[in-house]
Protein backbone atom coordinates (compact mmCIF):
# COMPACT_ATOMS: atom_id res chain seq x y z
CA UNK A 1 0.00 0.00 0.00
CA UNK A 2 1.79 3.57 -0.60
CA UNK A 3 0.49 7.22 0.00
CA UNK A 4 0.73 9.68 -3.02
CA UNK A 5 2.17 12.74 -1.30
CA UNK A 6 2.49 16.35 -3.32
CA UNK A 7 5.81 17.39 -1.82
CA UNK A 8 6.03 21.15 -2.19
CA UNK A 9 9.08 22.86 -1.69
CA UNK A 10 8.34 26.22 -2.47
CA UNK A 11 7.10 29.32 -0.92
CA UNK A 12 3.63 29.71 -0.70
CA UNK A 13 3.37 32.28 -3.08
CA UNK A 14 5.31 30.68 -6.22
CA UNK A 15 3.72 27.32 -5.44
CA UNK A 16 1.14 27.56 -8.00
CA UNK A 17 3.34 28.56 -10.70
CA UNK A 18 5.56 25.78 -10.86
CA UNK A 19 5.30 22.24 -12.22
CA UNK A 20 5.65 19.74 -9.32
CA UNK A 21 6.91 16.75 -8.04
CA UNK A 22 4.91 13.82 -7.44
CA UNK A 23 6.63 11.30 -4.58
CA UNK A 24 5.48 7.81 -3.74
CA UNK A 25 5.93 7.35 0.28
CA UNK A 26 5.59 3.97 1.18
CA UNK A 27 4.74 2.38 4.18
CA UNK A 28 7.60 0.88 6.51
CA UNK A 29 7.51 -1.81 9.18
CA UNK A 30 8.91 -1.22 11.84
CA UNK A 31 9.32 2.31 12.33
CA UNK A 32 12.30 3.99 11.63
CA UNK A 33 14.82 5.50 14.43
CA UNK A 34 14.91 9.22 14.17
CA UNK A 35 18.42 9.64 14.79
CA UNK A 36 19.33 11.75 12.08
CA UNK A 37 21.68 8.96 9.84
CA UNK A 38 19.20 7.98 7.31
CA UNK A 39 21.30 4.34 7.38
CA UNK A 40 18.36 2.05 8.10
CA UNK A 41 17.36 -0.56 4.96
CA UNK A 42 13.76 1.44 4.91
CA UNK A 43 15.67 4.70 3.85
CA UNK A 44 18.04 3.00 1.31
CA UNK A 45 14.99 1.06 0.02
CA UNK A 46 12.54 4.32 -1.10
CA UNK A 47 13.63 6.98 -3.36
CA UNK A 48 14.84 10.09 -3.14
CA UNK A 49 13.51 13.47 -4.60
CA UNK A 50 15.79 16.18 -5.43
CA UNK A 51 14.49 19.20 -3.67
CA UNK A 52 14.33 22.41 -6.21
CA UNK A 53 16.14 25.59 -5.07
CA UNK A 54 12.98 28.40 -4.60
CA UNK A 55 15.39 30.97 -5.02
CA UNK A 56 15.80 30.72 -8.89
CA UNK A 57 12.46 29.06 -10.43
CA UNK A 58 12.95 29.50 -13.96
CA UNK A 59 14.89 27.38 -15.85
CA UNK A 60 17.23 24.31 -14.01
CA UNK A 61 15.85 24.75 -10.35
CA UNK A 62 17.82 22.23 -8.69
CA UNK A 63 20.53 23.06 -6.16
CA UNK A 64 23.84 22.98 -7.63
CA UNK A 65 24.87 20.91 -4.67
CA UNK A 66 22.41 17.81 -3.87
CA UNK A 67 19.64 18.49 -1.43
CA UNK A 68 17.09 15.56 -1.11
CA UNK A 69 14.66 14.29 0.83
CA UNK A 70 13.09 10.67 1.41
CA UNK A 71 9.63 10.13 3.02
CA UNK A 72 7.90 6.97 5.03
CA UNK A 73 4.89 6.54 6.82
CA UNK A 74 3.59 3.64 9.26
CA UNK A 75 0.44 3.82 11.11
CA UNK A 76 1.28 6.69 13.45
CA UNK A 77 3.66 8.93 11.74
CA UNK A 78 4.68 10.46 8.73
CA UNK A 79 8.86 10.55 8.43
CA UNK A 80 11.04 12.62 6.39
CA UNK A 81 14.81 12.31 5.88
CA UNK A 82 16.49 15.40 4.32
CA UNK A 83 19.86 15.66 2.83
CA UNK A 84 21.81 18.61 1.87
CA UNK A 85 25.09 19.73 1.46
CA UNK A 86 26.25 23.25 2.62
CA UNK A 87 29.53 24.48 3.36
CA UNK A 88 28.07 27.36 5.46
CA UNK A 89 24.87 26.10 7.23
CA UNK A 90 23.78 28.86 9.82
CA UNK A 91 20.52 29.98 11.71
CA UNK A 92 20.22 32.36 14.72
CA UNK A 93 16.48 31.52 15.28
CA UNK A 94 15.95 29.30 18.56
CA UNK A 95 12.51 29.88 19.58
CA UNK A 96 9.49 27.59 18.37
CA UNK A 97 7.12 29.47 15.67
CA UNK A 98 10.05 32.35 14.89
CA UNK A 99 9.86 33.68 11.43
CA UNK A 100 12.60 30.77 10.13
CA UNK A 101 11.84 31.29 6.35
CA UNK A 102 13.68 34.56 6.97
CA UNK A 103 16.92 32.46 7.13
CA UNK A 104 18.23 29.06 5.98
CA UNK A 105 15.42 26.51 5.96
CA UNK A 106 13.77 23.06 5.04
CA UNK A 107 10.50 24.35 3.98
CA UNK A 108 7.54 21.17 3.53
CA UNK A 109 4.40 21.87 2.29
CA UNK A 110 1.69 19.11 2.53
CA UNK A 111 -1.78 19.26 0.98
CA UNK A 112 -3.16 15.67 0.33
CA UNK A 113 -5.56 16.38 -2.30
CA UNK A 114 -3.31 18.98 -4.02
CA UNK A 115 -5.77 22.21 -3.80
CA UNK A 116 -3.58 24.33 -2.68
CA UNK A 117 -5.91 24.80 0.24
CA UNK A 118 -6.19 24.10 3.89
CA UNK A 119 -2.52 22.89 3.63
CA UNK A 120 -0.02 22.06 6.14
CA UNK A 121 3.68 24.39 6.40
CA UNK A 122 6.28 22.94 8.20
CA UNK A 123 9.84 24.41 8.48
CA UNK A 124 12.96 23.36 10.05
CA UNK A 125 16.09 24.95 10.67
CA UNK A 126 19.75 23.86 11.27
CA UNK A 127 19.13 24.76 15.15
CA UNK A 128 16.21 22.62 15.06
CA UNK A 129 13.80 25.00 15.52
CA UNK A 130 10.35 24.43 13.69
CA UNK A 131 7.96 26.84 12.74
CA UNK A 132 4.40 24.81 11.48
CA UNK A 133 1.07 26.31 10.87
CA UNK A 134 -1.69 25.77 8.76
CA UNK A 135 -2.87 27.69 5.69
CA UNK A 136 -6.02 28.45 4.13
CA UNK A 137 -4.46 28.76 0.78
CA UNK A 138 -1.52 30.52 -0.41
CA UNK A 139 -0.01 33.79 1.25
CA UNK A 140 0.06 35.33 -2.75
CA UNK A 141 -4.11 34.54 -2.54
CA UNK A 142 -5.06 36.19 0.47
CA UNK A 143 -4.25 33.07 2.39
CA UNK A 144 -4.48 33.29 6.17
CA UNK A 145 -2.14 31.56 8.57
CA UNK A 146 -3.63 29.61 12.10
CA UNK A 147 -0.48 28.46 14.40
CA UNK A 148 -0.62 25.29 15.38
Amino acid sequence: MTLQWLLLLALAGTAGAQDLPLYTCWKTTPPVVIDGKGNEAAWQETGALDLVDVSFLSGDRYHTRRTEARMLWDEQYLYFYFSAADPDVWSTYGQRDMQLYEEEVLEIFIDPDGDSQNYAEVELNPLNTIFDLLLSKPWSRSGKGYDT
